[in-house]
């Protein structure tokens, strides 16, 4: 089984994997990985509530961010996108639900707008918060991020 970045398209963090016999690579590579047994189990998540924050200052367009991906998974919500903002914060009903930090690759990313590092994803408590909004949080403020037409928590 192969584990690739959400920038592959089918990301570890919404249970996204390749699997292969056998692969070829066409240059030379470093390949670094961990050895896991895989075995079926029920896996529970605690999700730690998080402190109260100031409001956000809301700047239309003082960021880029767009919410690639976004899936429910019982009382758990998932989101992965980019953002040129350092922090992505999400929000629902005007309580702070998570906050995460961008960092991770996206070559696409880069490619198109030549910013490095912009990548994020996160889980959040979902229950009782049908509308959840995510915010590229910096410096110059907050503004919302794109949402994809499927966005399941409008």
């Amino acid at each position: 089984m192969l584990r690739e970045p959400a920038a592959a398209g089918r990301s570890p963090f919404f249970g996204g994997y390749a699997a292969y016999d056998s692969f070829t690579l066409d240059r030379a590579a470093t390949i670094e990985f961990d050895a896991i047994a895989v075995q079926p189990q029920r896996l529970s998540l605690r999700v730690a509530s998080t402190p109260s924050r100031p409001p956000l200052h809301v700047v239309p367009g003082a960021y880029q961010a767009w919410v690639d991906l976004a899936r429910p998974a019982g009382d758990v919500g998932a989101v992965a996108g980019w953002a040129t903002a350092p922090t992505i914060a999400v929000y629902a009903g005007g309580k702070l639900l998570a906050v995460a930090r961008t960092g991770q690759a996206r070559q696409d990313v880069v490619q198109a707008i030549g910013v490095h590092n912009t990548g994020y994803s996160l889980y959040f408590p979902l229950r009782g918060h049908p509308h959840v909004r995510v915010f590229a949080v910096g410096p110059r403020g907050a503004t919302e991020a794109n949402y994809p037409p499927d966005y399941p928590f409008r």
